[in-house]
């Protein structure tokens, strides 16, 4: 049985984030433009969520999901609570604003914003002592710099500024997808890091490889606190009528979890969660905007739920005037 629930749709150029665990299999496809993705996971986290959901046979089914108390929280540790600001402008060669151009931030944190009309963009909460990339994304332009690096990062950042030029020649964008089959992560796909977690919840401690066309990572034994790690997409993409999907051939054991999330930051997104970190087990749809969190969740099966997609919906209804993200689960990729 396919299931699928709808959610407001106010993200249209994203990243992509997969938080996994150990014995995880995700492959990845991305139809159309997509945003950001990550895959990440965290030890002991409960949950409760209180919703409903429609099935595609157009069953609704109203339901109410309780957990034991959270064994944690998301709370920044004290040590890592030194956050700063990034901020730049995007001008043409006669220094005219250029608005609406996706910038990216990757590194221990992953986000995207646009300019605004007189081309400035800025990020922040951004985590301290980091390695950050800031790059801005529009396949028509060409960019000077390319893009800026941020080494150890210390302080507050302003003037991070790009001049934009027309790509006379820009190249057709290719489908993003990745199947793992490689012995090493693609730093041109892909960049360690999470989407979905506070500035402290990146551990570059937790193991992440490929092996065996399979995704894994290895949660950290006895761990407290937040403990993510995964992969995030290093591009963000357009994400109006497309779809992005996963396998998983198992979530994530020991209380660890297994996420699937699109979105621009932290405080806003869409994301599949399981694991054992509630009984029974819950597949867990969670939208997040303007740090506003929404839950819904149904039993999870790993037959029925073995495939996870999102999917944007343009048609608008009264409910969704600005069309949908729609949540997908099926026991093949049909």
């Amino acid at each position: 049985m396919k299931s699928h629930i709808e959610s407001s749709n106010r993200l249209l150029a994203a990243l992509i984030c997969f938080l996994a665990i150990a014995g995880a299999s995700v492959l990845f496809s991305v139809r159309g433009e997509a945003s950001h993705v990550a895959i990440t996971r965290q030890d002991q986290r409960s949950a409760l969520a209180v919703g409903s959901f429609t099935t595609l046979d157009g069953v609704s089914r109203g339901l109410v999901s309780t957990a034991p108390a959270a064994t944690q929280m998301d709370i920044v540790d004290p040590m890592q609570a030194s956050l700063f600001s990034l901020s730049g402008r995007i001008t043409d060669a006669n220094n005219n604003a250029v608005k609406n151009i996706v910038v990216t931030l990757s590194g221990p944190q992953a986000a995207s914003v646009r300019t605004d009309a007189n081309g400035n963009f800025s990020f922040t909460n951004v985590q301290s002592g980091g390695n950050f990339t800031i790059t801005p994304v529009d396949s028509s332009l060409i960019f000077s710099p390319a893009n800026t690096t941020l080494n150890a990062l210390s302080g507050n950042q302003t003037n991070i500024n790009f001049t934009a030029n027309i790509n006379a020649n820009p190249s057709p964008t290719s489908t993003p997808s990745d199947d793992f089959s490689g012995n090493s992560r693609d730093p041109n796909r892909w960049q360690l890091g999470t989407l979905t977690q506070p500035a402290g919840g990146f551990d570059p401690n937790v193991p992440v490889v490929q092996q065996n066309g399979r995704l894994i990572v290895t949660p950290t034994s006895g761990a407290s606190g937040l403990h993510y790690n995964g992969y995030v997409s290093t591009r963000s993409f357009d994400l109006t009528n497309a779809l992005a999907a996963l396998e998983v051939v198992q979530v994530g054991s020991g209380g660890a979890q297994t996420i699937f999330a699109i979105g621009s930051d932290a405080d806003n997104y869409f994301r599949f969660i399981a694991g054992t970190d509630t009984t029974p087990t819950l597949l867990v749809f969670q939208v997040k905007q303007n740090g506003i969190p929404t839950s819904f969740s149904i039993l999870y099966d790993p037959v029925a739920h073995r495939f996870w997609r999102f999917r944007n919906d343009q048609t608008v209804t009264t409910d969704f005037p600005n069309g949908s993200i729609v949540f997908e689960t099926a026991p093949d990729n049909i």
